[in-house]
């Protein structure tokens, strides 16, 4: 018996790992790509890129010009082209609002392409922590098993309790149904990965080749910022629309200017009247300044809203960094202190457990109390490291940058030699 405990020990504090490769894991790289070149989402602001483009010329186009043609009662006959032009340098003005529209339409598709990723990456996160999940709580299930089996054997030579039996047997039902819940969480996970690949919502085909591991990160907050206000889409969209306002301000500042209109007619009577040209220029007059005015105040008070929309958009972003920040440095000192101290720890209290169970020292429920714990303790590791990679990821998006994502793992806990 002595040797069976010992062995199943083995298997299941062994199972303490971590995650393997990051982001240079050959499947996480083609998930990324398949997501990019499928998404229709993504393929939507694309295409609103296209639209925008369009507009350029469009908006900095002359309208089209006008033929006219009319009779009179005395078979006067009148052809007329006209053509409206407008004051100097409001077309391209024009024109110019309209570029900034199609970098707003690709920041857009930036964003979008940066949250897809992020996205894939936490889904892909996900499917890898309850596959470890399913993992350990396989292994633990064994080792109920086990210890079902030398609880039963205990008590039919009397030194054990049947109390010692049923609750083996009922930490053994808890984790089928643990297993169970876990096996569902993971078709949920999966179709939110083929969500964003687009594919069948009900494939749970997918398996995680190559886990991922924990991504050694030592930026600063000063150093993030300044590249999120460099690369951030959020930001970029503030900026571009604050260049959007000042635009519309100089076009509202235009109005005050006279647009201009080019007639050419020709008009053919009876005999008695030859036929004539005629050449008209007309000039718009902007009389009614103040509307001309609440167009350019409308515009400034447009400057004055983008640039305290960018402030706001920078102090979430700066928040944002500090919190992530925060839960990457708290998430590393926790899988240290698993490592080094409680999962060591873990593993010396049960085998403690074992060695009393096995004289008859202490109950079962000492020991199985130990055994959970130590499986506790290994969730809760592999979760840290899922939160500090998590981190990682949003953290890349909001940045507008692809961060470090890859890097060795930090070795795991050593079991007990003298197991």
């Amino acid at each position: 018996m002595k040797i069976i405990l010992i062995s199943i020990l083995i298997l299941l504090i062994s199972s303490v790992s971590v995650f393997g490769e990051g982001i240079n894991n050959p499947r996480v790289v083609e998930l990324v790509s398949s997501a990019l070149a499928n998404n229709p989402i993504l393929k939507a602001a694309s295409a609103s890129i296209n639209s925008s483009q369009a507009m350029e010329s469009v908006e900095s186009s002359f309208n089209d010009p006008k033929i006219e043609f009319g009779i009179d009662s005395m078979s006067t006959k009148m052809f007329s082209l006209s053509q409206e032009f407008p004051f100097f340098g409001k077309l391209s003005l024009k024109g110019d609002i309209a570029h900034v529209d199609t970098k707003l339409s690709t920041s857009t598709f930036i964003d979008a392409k940066n949250s897809l990723i992020m996205d894939v990456k936490l889904a892909y996160l996900q499917i890898e922590f309850i596959d470890r999940s399913i993992e350990l709580t396989e292994k633990n299930r064994q080792l109920l098993k086990k210890l079902v089996s030398i609880a039963e054997t205990k008590y039919a030579v009397g030194n054990g309790l049947q109390q010692d039996v049923l609750k083996a047997q009922l930490e053994l039902s808890s984790t089928l149904n643990s297993q169970g819940i876990l096996k569902h969480d993971r078709i949920t996970a999966v179709a939110r990965l083929n969500t964003l690949l687009y594919k069948e919502l009900i494939s749970d085909s997918f398996e995680v080749t190559q886990p991922l591991t924990m991504t050694p990160f030592d930026k600063t907050f000063e150093e993030i910022k300044a590249l999120a206000v460099d690369n951030s889409t959020v930001l970029s969209s503030a900026k571009l629309e604050n260049e959007k306002a000042k635009l519309k301000r100089d076009l509202a500042q235009k109005d005050y200017y006279p647009d201009f209109m080019l007639k050419f007619s020709y008009t053919t009577s009876n005999p008695i009247i030859s036929d004539y040209f005629t050449a008209i220029i007309g000039v718009s007059i902007p009389l009614w300044f103040s509307k001309q005015k609440n167009e350019v105040n409308s515009a400034e008070f447009e400057i004055e809203s983008s640039m305290q929309r960018y402030n706001a958009a920078l102090n979430n972003v700066s928040y944002k960094i500090s919190e992530l920040l925060s839960i990457i440095d708290r998430s590393k000192e926790q899988i240290e202190l698993y490592k080094n101290g409680i999962i060591p720890q873990a593993e010396l209290s049960l085998n403690s457990a074992v060695s009393g169970y096995q004289v008859n020292n202490i109950d079962f429920l000492t020991m199985s109390s130990a055994q959970s714990e130590l499986y506790k303790y290994q969730i809760d590791y592999n979760e840290f490291i899922k939160e500090h990679e998590a981190a990682i990821a949003e953290l890349s998006a909001i940045v507008g940058l692809e961060l470090p994502f890859e890097g060795s793992a930090p070795k795991p806990p050593q079991r007990d030699s003298s197991l």
